[in-house]
């Protein structure tokens, strides 16, 4: 794909290409046009819009270069003629015209594109939301961190399942009560939950270096439940996020063998919306942040050594194959992966704003 130019930049361009009078050059003046000078339209001289059109739908036959080429000059015509100036309004609903989401498709990221064709979320202006957050979690150095991204979105049971880091991995299987929509996946607090098959144990033979994350709109304190986690039948390995409506504490548990004593609490805070993260990157480092502010550490040595052998739960916790702690919250992001610096954090937590914000959440 094109080096310099953006989705939304490579769709203004194909649409100011195609205005009616658009202000061209004819064909023959291809090579040797001045482009940086008002434009006159002209109808002997659609030629070259036509030709800039047909460029544009063939954007793949051409290498980075030629693409970024064809999308400045017809980038210079939006900005040179007042008829052919494209506003966020009419991109928009470009996007999901059938033409706009071929075009789309042909300058998605490869792991959008799966994710779009394998989860069936077609908006066009979501899938280039989504587009350029994955894009910028790549530029960030934080792509190849995630097991899992679940953005929750499409609005159903099966277009919110999917795992935009691999669509072919980590599908999650919903049970029991809960409604999908434009926010995310809101959960009952009675029986709804979601099994991401993910299972960390088939990934490390230690609780160290993970993380796991969510996002809620929902600040719902007073509540006791279990967001997301994982445990043995007798509690003692644990990963998982609780919230306690007794002491109005929420925490982390990433330890084995029940070395409570490495919990990272936050105390006497409730339960408030926004984006939720815990890592652990050695047995004697751990971290909560909300927000991208770290809210408690926690550097006593712990047992880490044995790892819950089933798999990670959304809307509850799994204890041994029996979900726990149902939450009444909405959920618009979950992730799983790797630790995550504070530096990691940081940029992640800005580029997660900017795609939620965007998304309407």
């Amino acid at each position: 794909m094109a080096v310099k130019y953006d989705l939304d930049a490579y769709l203004k361009s194909y649409i100011a290409a195609t205005q009616k009078a658009v202000c061209e050059y004819s064909q023959n003046q291809i090579d040797d046009s001045v482009y940086d000078v008002p434009c006159h339209s002209y109808e002997e001289h659609i030629k070259k819009c036509l030709f800039l059109k047909f460029c544009l739908e063939n954007i793949e036959c051409y290498s980075d270069e030629e693409q970024d080429y064809v999308i400045s000059l017809a980038n210079r015509y939006a900005k040179n003629c007042g008829g052919c100036v494209v506003t966020d309004a009419e991109l928009a609903a470009f996007k999901n015209t059938p033409m706009g989401k071929e075009l789309i498709g042909a300058f998605l990221d490869a792991d959008v594109k799966k994710y779009k064709d394998k989860s069936g979320v077609s908006d066009g202006v979501i899938i280039s939301i989504v587009n350029t957050y994955v894009l910028e979690l790549k530029a960030a150095g934080l792509w190849s961190k995630f097991y899992a991204i679940y953005p929750f979105l499409g609005g159903t049971s099966s277009t919110t399942s999917y795992n935009l880091k691999d669509a072919d991995y980590y599908k999650i299987n919903w049970a029991g009560t809960m409604s999908y929509g434009t926010l995310g996946v809101d959960f009952d607090g009675v029986s709804g939950f979601g099994d991401t098959n993910f299972d960390f144990s088939a990934i490390s033979s230690t609780i160290e270096n993970i993380h796991f994350s969510f996002y809620t709109p929902d600040a719902n304190g007073g509540l006791a439940n279990v967001p997301m986690g994982v445990g043995s039948t007798a509690a003692d390995d644990r990963i998982r996020m609780a919230f306690d409506a007794g002491t109005n504490n929420y925490y982390a548990d990433m330890w084995s063998n029940g070395s409570v004593a490495g919990r990272v609490l936050v105390a006497g805070l409730g339960a408030p919306a926004g984006h939720y993260l815990a890592t652990r990157y050695s047995n004697s480092a751990a971290f909560v942040y909300l927000d991208g502010v770290q809210m408690a550490s926690n550097g006593v040595a712990t047992d880490v050594s044995d790892v819950p052998t089933d798999t990670f739960y959304v809307g509850a916790t799994n204890l041994a194959g029996v979900a726990s702690g149902f939450t009444t919250k909405t959920f618009g992001l979950a992730t799983i992966g790797q630790h995550l610096t504070a530096s990691d954090i940081t940029a992640f937590q800005t580029i997660t704003d900017k795609f939620l914000t965007s998304l309407g959440r």
